[in-house]
């Protein structure tokens, strides 16, 4: 007799004798030997051959199935967390032999300083938005090849704001860049004032001059490319002397700065006489 004990318990009868219970075109006896082939996950577990004598006599075989490891996510493909907050990563791994999981970042190393981590899940505490970008989790056993899944995290924060150079010049001439939030310019020129702006959710952006609304016309334009808002002066004017503000705001807060353009400086020349 030969059967099969599957891991719940149960026993398959599969021959007697040279009697095969359940006909298969996988399962093969030839003499006292069985050939299994196409080999499935289901087959795993123990084969007993029975001889009926008295006392009855068992050979148990043991048979493990190797296969590939899979994984999948268990978080939601894409998170937002709020700046400050923390945020985990899950996954869970199916193979034989058990899979083993790691972390790492598609952008990079990460936010540890560290290529990759291993372990089912990935926490991070106190995210700020340096932390963004999406995460991969894969599972690998020793057979075939690793299998990998995504994960985003999205950071929202409030609004910060960087002046870049502000730049100014005849506009038929070389443009200059000054490295200070005081744009010195001469009337006639042209002038451009950039602030870079991040935030999630995407704030809003307006400019003010002396805290008053700007008119946009064909003196006065606004540009924006991604994070960077630019305004710019045509052909400055006594009148376009003062503070300009740029205010970025989000559901998260508001933060402005503010950039001044004034007249060229004129340089003195001290003349000494002695009498």
């Amino acid at each position: 007799m030969f059967k099969h004990a599957l891991p719940n318990g149960e026993h398959r009868m599969l021959f007697v004798g040279n009697m095969a219970l359940k006909p298969s075109k996988r399962l093969i006896k030839s003499g006292n030997s069985f050939t299994l082939r196409g080999v499935r996950r289901s087959h795993a577990g123990k084969y007993v051959c029975r001889i009926e004598t008295s006392p009855a006599k068992e050979l148990i075989h043991t048979l493990d199935v190797q296969y590939p490891a899979t994984v999948r996510r268990v978080s939601p493909a894409v998170q937002q967390v709020v700046q400050g907050s923390g945020v985990t990563l899950e996954c869970q791994a199916d193979g034989n032999p058990p899979a083993a999981i790691s972390w790492s970042r598609q952008q990079g190393h990460l936010p540890s300083g560290a290529q990759a981590v291993e372990g089912l899940s990935l926490t991070l505490e106190g995210v700020d938005r340096h932390v963004e970008g999406t995460y991969v989790c894969t599972a690998s056993n020793g057979v075939g090849q690793p299998s990998a899944t995504t994960m985003a995290i999205e950071v929202q924060y409030p609004p910060d704001i960087i002046t870049e150079e502000a730049t100014c010049g005849h506009p038929l001439t070389k443009h200059y860049a000054l490295p200070q939030a005081i744009l010195h310019t001469g009337e006639g020129d042209e002038a451009s004032l950039t602030c870079v702006v991040h935030g999630r959710p995407t704030p809003t952006i307006t400019w003010t001059k002396e805290d008053n609304p700007l008119i946009l016309d064909s003196h006065v334009s606004y540009q924006h490319n991604l994070h960077r808002h630019t305004l710019t002066i045509f052909t400055v004017r006594q009148d376009d002397f003062g503070d300009y503000s740029c205010t970025a705001k989000n559901a998260l807060g508001s933060i402005k700065k503010t950039l001044r353009i004034t007249g060229k400086i004129i340089l003195l020349k001290l003349l000494s006489y002695i009498f």
